[in-house]
């Protein structure tokens, strides 16, 4: 099924997407009134998709992170990773152009970096060295990735997942599913999965065991 315009669609991070397609996607949830889907900029200069959207109800200050969390999990069941926006944008009231057209340009810019007010520094040597990672792969300076940060949210998308499993494999031997990742609300939950993960590795001893004897994993 083709949904949307030829016009709105993009290339991005090696795949095609439709934004017509998000879209529809978007407005087809109860919680949104109307919303509007473009391609930006990210603090790399790659190309990230914004999602505007305008919701159904009265918004007061306590929801508007309660309806952007709705949206992004809903979606997270309907898009593949490449299609889910990097960032959601609240809109109360369209700016419009004299001929009653959303004026595009007039609409907030998105900033893919947490404030400075949410962040949390890295404490432990692991979550430092996990967070130098993730700074080194999406082109940011390490004092402005918090623990309290969401990986997708920073600009982290599926190929730099690929490569951020890849690097944790490395350094710590140990092999994480996409999914485990995707579970993950904030990079403080990643480090404590890392730490678990690690901890059965040390725990786990197999200096008894002989050449011609299979383990089983559970």
């Amino acid at each position: 099924e083709y949904v949307g315009r030829v016009d709105d669609q993009i290339k991005i991070r090696g795949f095609r997407v439709e934004l017509g397609e998000i879209q529809n996607r978007i407005n087809a949830l109860d919680d949104v009134e109307q919303s509007l889907v473009m391609c930006r900029k990210d603090q790399s200069d790659n190309a990230s998709i914004v999602a505007y959207i305008q919701p159904s109800f009265e918004l007061k200050d306590e929801s508007f992170l309660a309806c952007k969390a709705s949206v992004k999990l809903s979606l997270a069941d309907k898009l593949p990773t490449y299609m889910q926006p990097s960032a959601f944008i609240i809109v109360e009231q369209w700016p419009l152009t004299p001929n009653g057209k959303i004026d595009k340009k007039a609409l907030p810019l998105p900033n893919f970096n947490i404030a400075e007010s949410d962040y949390i520094a890295p404490e432990s040597e692991l979550e430092l060295q996990l967070v130098e990672i993730i700074a080194r792969l999406i082109g940011m300076p390490v004092s402005k990735v918090s623990m309290s940060a969401n990986f997708f949210d920073l600009g982290g998308h599926s190929l730099m997942l690929m490569r951020l499993l890849t690097e944790i494999k490395e350094k710590w031997m140990v092999e994480l599913a996409i999914s485990e990742v995707f579970d993950c609300q904030c990079l403080a939950n990643l480090a404590e999965l890392l730490i678990t993960e690690i901890k059965l590795l040390t725990t786990f001893d197999n200096t008894e065991i002989k050449d011609d004897e299979e383990v089983l994993e559970f």
